[in-house]
């Protein structure tokens, strides 16, 4: 898991070996990993050729010299003001106050 999430923010910062590392991972035994680097493939791109590791594979190779960086732009906080509850968590705590 730790290597698949090291490709990631690899491929993330536009490295060609992030990506390749995803790459492999769709052969994996592990179904889950397969689809966390379908998944991740498919978000970075934009573009999605299923699991097919050779299409992937060719794709990177066009790819490789005009890779750019792309950012994780998902909202991370459920909470819209996640500072104001935890102000609230803290001060109706039990000796709080």
């Amino acid at each position: 898991m730790l290597e698949l999430a090291i490709a990631r923010a690899l491929a993330r910062c536009g490295s060609a070996r992030g990506y390749a590392v995803l790459i492999e991972y769709l052969h994996d035994v592990r179904s889950l990993l397969v689809e966390h680097a379908h998944e991740e493939l498919r978000a970075i791109t934009g573009t999605d050729f299923g699991k097919d590791a050779a299409r992937w594979t060719e794709w990177l190779r066009s790819a490789e010299t005009s890779l750019a960086p792309r950012p994780l732009r998902t909202k991370l906080d459920r909470v819209a003001n996640s500072e104001s509850l935890m102000r609230l968590s803290v001060t109706s705590a039990p000796g709080s106050g």
